[in-house]
């Protein structure tokens, strides 16, 4: 952030200073929210003195996603609503579904299901025009989680295996392991242990080669879990063993 700061003075025109106070505002927003508020504030009035309509929408994006780092979740709307309408009226697509998206993931953190699917398929259908492919892909795979948790099992089933097939086409086995997990706990849940098994395994095999502990750690209590329920309890506690060094290891896995 500091070297971001020393650029400020540096910076020409009103749009790069813009853009420059909302990439600090991006930087601060998690950790100091109060901050990145301040400079999404200082953002927006210059952008809206110079009619800079992707600039003042951004600026209200990061104050969203500060709001959210505070729990203000009423206000987080606002600002992520506010940002879709500005985005709306560019042509800058790519930002637009990603404002529909945090909209949509904010509703369903919330477990305001109902209010969230709309918002994620208009983001899956612009993903698809724009052929952001990445974005398609984790769209589909937040709809299909949200699909799982309120019971429709057939459309979380459909879209999970639609995320899979994208993130292995585009070689992410982050994305590929991470739907395999939750395809693996579906069939956990319908007790289809040998279909979970497979789902789980091939999710851990992929995770080892990633940094993703917390990925890690979840499938290797998975595999417990399907152990433990088989009355396997010597391999059930040879996965859970696993998972609780890698706690201990990683001292708070989140």
């Amino acid at each position: 952030v500091d070297s971001l700061l020393q650029l400020v003075p540096g910076k020409v025109t009103p749009v790069g200073k813009v853009d420059l106070y909302n990439e600090i505002a991006k930087e601060l927003r998690n950790k100091y929210p109060d901050s990145a508020l301040h400079f999404t504030r200082i953002s927006y009035k210059l952008a809206e003195s110079v009619n800079y309509k992707s600039g003042k929408a951004a600026a209200m994006f990061q104050a969203g996603f500060a709001c959210k780092a505070k729990m203000s979740n009423d206000s987080a709307l606002i600002f992520y609503k506010k940002a879709l309408e500005i985005y709306k009226t560019t042509d800058d697509s790519l930002e637009w579904s990603r404002c529909l998206s945090a909209i949509a993931t904010l509703h369903n953190d919330l477990s305001q299901f109902d209010a969230a699917i709309p918002y994620y398929n208009e983001c899956i259908l612009l993903k698809k025009k724009i052929k952001d492919n990445k974005g398609l892909a984790i769209a589909l795979y937040n709809l299909a989680n949200l699909y799982k948790k309120t019971g429709s099992t057939k459309k979380a089933l459909d879209l999970f295996t639609s995320a899979k097939q994208i993130f292995e086409e585009l070689g992410d086995p982050k994305g590929v392991a991470s739907s395999l997990n939750l395809l693996g706990t579906m069939y956990l849940e319908w007790c289809n242990y040998p279909e979970a098994l497979i789902n789980f395994q091939e999710a851990l095999k992929l995770a080892e080669g990633t940094d993703n502990e917390r990925l890690k750690f979840d499938l290797n209590i998975n595999m417990g879990n399907v152990f433990a329920k088989q009355d396997n309890y010597d391999s059930a506690l040879f996965y859970y063993k696993i998972a609780h060094k890698a706690s201990v290891e990683a001292g708070d896995i989140r």
